[in-house]
């Protein structure tokens, strides 16, 4: 017979049988809750990627749209741009052809006014080379001229620009002393009794310094003014050879000045308005004034 003892060892052993029976049962279902619970985190890490990935999709097509749309926008402010400069630019080519066709009229207008006028210059008589030319007692009334700066030529000789001005007309011309020798010579000898200025004399070659130059131009100057101011001599040939006027008195005169011994009060008080440098000749205003201007300018 089995003793109480056995029987009690054997249901020891069996509760210790079903209780380890029952702790592998609960082992692995405590395993395979693990394993479930990593594949639940596992599947909710894959669905915030999934959300993830869906949001920045949606973020990304937001940016897209609103690119877009601002790219529309610009083209249209474009667009809108380009339709104002057609219609500027259609404006002002309108405005071009205006005034081309304008302009057109105009030169066409003239055109004909230019035929019109050729065709009266044609018809109409053709001045004559005197009347062209000024009246040679105001040329001469208005002649003004004087003797400006001396220079010394390579060889030494001086000559002097004498400023010519008549009728408008302005211009320079060298003279050396031996041309102003040979105007006293001609006009002495065209009107041997006529009561000339007084001539600067000659110089030796060693003299003619800075010095004896400026004050040879003052002389020569007083000299050259003195025969303008004089009526006969300033309708004389051979000054108005001298000064190159040519063609400027050609013209006949229709007469001239009745006084003939000594310059008017008039031509006096001109040459005092002489533009160019120089001595200037004080205007006469009665007999004894010419007479004191004949005493220091003539023989």
């Amino acid at each position: 017979a089995t003793s109480p003892s056995a029987y009690n060892l054997s249901g020891l052993l069996q509760a210790l049988s079903d209780a380890e029976a029952a702790r592998e049962a609960q082992d692995a279902s405590t395993a395979e809750a693990e394993r479930r619970r990593c594949e639940a985190e596992a599947f909710a890490a894959d669905a915030a990627r999934a959300i993830a990935e869906a949001e920045s999709l949606r973020a990304q097509q937001q940016i897209a749209a609103t690119e877009a749309e601002e790219r529309a926008a610009v083209a249209e402010e474009r667009a809108a741009a380009e339709e104002e400069r057609a219609v500027a630019a259609e404006a002002r080519a309108t405005d071009v052809a205006t005034r081309a066709h304008a302009q057109l009229a105009d030169m066409s207008r003239e055109l004909e006014q230019a035929r019109a006028a050729a065709l009266a210059a044609a018809l109409a008589p053709k001045p004559t080379l005197s009347q062209l030319l000024p009246r040679r007692d105001d040329a001469l009334r208005s002649l003004r001229a004087s003797v400006g700066r001396a220079a010394r030529s390579p060889a030494g000789r001086w000559h002097f620009d004498i400023r010519v001005s008549c009728v408008g007309t302005t211009y320079t011309i060298p003279r050396r002393y031996r041309d102003f020798f040979a105007l006293h010579s001609a006009l002495r000898n065209a009107a041997l009794t006529l009561r000339l200025p007084r001539l600067p004399p000659k110089r030796a070659h060693r003299s003619q310094d800075d010095a004896f130059a400026e004050k040879r131009r003052s002389e020569l100057d007083v000299y050259l003014q003195a025969l303008i101011l004089l009526n006969e001599t300033r309708y004389m040939a051979p000054l108005q050879t001298f000064l190159e006027l040519g063609v400027l008195v050609a013209s006949p005169d229709g007469g001239r000045e009745s006084e003939r011994s000594v310059a008017s009060a008039f031509d006096l008080a001109s040459i005092s308005n002489n533009p160019f440098e120089g001595p200037v000749v004080t205007p006469a205003t009665s007999l004894n004034d010419v007479a004191a201007v004949e005493t220091n300018l003539f023989d």
